[in-house]
């Protein structure tokens, strides 16, 4: 009499993103990624080649973060409407944020970077390899 065969046991899956302080989380692009703080107002400092970074001037209403592309960034490449955010601001609390567009722009223009009427993500990233565009993800929070 032959053995029955065992099916192997399925892989576990991998434990779910949690967002916590200082943290992006992007659970469809399981993307999890600290955020530091970036306070040069006039913006004349390099942002750093590692990580991404909130900055601390942008308008009210307005949590903007960036990060390179290729980098830690490109993923946000893929962020579509309706997509889920979470931010872990410095005091641990957890937002949550519905995408609601992306585009790409000029690095000059500045009104991604202004104040919004209600409580607002902006995500920036490179989108050439210049750096004279960006892709920006506004992000609303729910």
């Amino acid at each position: 009499n032959a053995v029955p065969a065992v099916a192997p046991a399925a892989p576990k899956p991998p434990p779910p993103l949690v967002a916590r302080a200082n943290t992006i989380v992007i659970p469809r692009l399981g993307l999890s990624q600290p955020v530091g703080w970036y306070s040069d107002c006039l913006g004349r400092a390099a942002v750093p080649r590692w990580g991404a970074w909130r900055w601390s001037c942008s308008g009210v209403n307005n949590i903007y973060v960036m990060a390179h592309n290729p980098g830690v960034f490109t993923p946000i490449l893929g962020l579509r409407a309706g997509d889920i955010v979470q931010y872990g601001d410095p005091s641990g609390h957890i937002h949550t944020y519905r995408v609601s567009s992306t585009t790409i722009v000029s690095n000059t223009q500045m009104w991604p970077l202004g104040a919004t009427p209600s409580s607002t993500l902006t995500l920036q990233t490179c989108w050439t390899w210049d750096g004279t565009r960006d892709f920006i993800v506004r992000a609303l929070e729910i």
